[in-house]
């Protein structure tokens, strides 16, 4: 692969990064990146290739957001990679950066190879560990999997598909099914979903309750000419680029989301199988 021959800006919109080679991000760093750039502090251009395929710098593109910005310099690679050398090259400008790959992020990206049907040697040769060592990250991943696997056709099976059906279509044996459905059944899980949510709602009401008190106390602030209404437009202004940089935040983890699942067509209230959705597109 060529190396990056120029430095140009782009937008942040136009480039693709729908590989990710973390688990997540550290949002701490961003901050810290974030706090550099309102500093006037540049930071390194992250590297993409003239097909807008980003290899490396997440935690910078956030925090270019997170304070408003629309454009980042970027360093441009020629030409356009497949997804086993995107996957290779990301993880390898990682190692090389700030925050080396943790053991998660390994794993992460051995599962994503894995979905390449990249061969062990070659994998262990992109993340850097002997072969024996890769293998042990290939096991925990393909164990990670099958759960996964196994949860997405449980669903399938509540939703009304049939046994027979939700293992083929989600790669897992019929009897392997039939006994986590029955396990999960004498093990019931906690609500984690409903948890998630309640604290999502706890955490946006605490959010809007606070704002909506410090807009109050400008407003009593303004009829006592304390300040003029310039100033109070600029605070309103403020808080519906912070409300947009939240909805950003959303977008982002869901695309992340989408990428990393594949879940893009699968509807809110119910499972759409494989199948269905090779013949939508069919049909499409």
């Amino acid at each position: 692969m060529a190396t990056q021959k120029q430095t140009v800006r782009k937008p942040i919109a136009e480039l693709d990064f729908s590989i990710f080679v973390r688990r997540q991000l550290d949002h701490k760093r961003v901050l810290e990146l974030a706090e550099l750039l309102e500093n006037e502090v540049e930071l390194d251009a992250i590297e993409v290739t003239e097909a807008n395929q980003g290899i490396d710098g997440r935690h910078r593109i956030e925090a270019h957001l997170l304070i408003g910005r629309t454009e980042i310099e970027c360093k441009v690679r020629p030409g356009k990679m497949t997804t086993v050398e995107l996957i290779a090259a990301a993880f390898q400008a990682n190692t090389g950066g700030a925050l080396p790959p943790e053991q998660q992020d390994k794993e992460h990206t051995v599962e994503l190879l894995l979905e390449q049907h990249v061969a062990y040697k070659t994998i262990a040769g992109i993340i850097g560990v002997p072969l024996v060592m890769a293998r042990k990250y290939i096991e925990n991943v393909k164990g990670r999997t099958k759960r996964k696997n196994l949860q997405k056709a449980a669903l399938a099976v509540t939703e009304g598909s049939t046994v027979a059906i939700a293992a083929e279509d989600n790669n897992v044996g019929v009897d392997e099914l039939k006994s986590f459905i029955t396990g999960a059944k004498r093990k019931p899980k906690t609500g984690s979903i409903a948890e998630i949510k309640q604290a999502i709602a706890l955490n946006h009401k605490s959010f809007a309750s606070k704002n909506a008190r410090l807009l109050d106390k400008l407003r009593d602030t303004f009829s006592d000419g304390g300040v003029n209404a310039l100033e109070v437009r600029q605070v309103f202004d403020f808080a519906d680029e912070h409300l947009a940089q939240y909805s950003r935040t959303i977008t982002n983890r869901r695309r992340r989301f989408e990428a990393e699942s594949g879940e893009e067509n699968t509807p809110v209230n119910g499972v759409m199988s494989k199948k269905k959705r090779r013949a939508k597109k069919t049909a499409a």
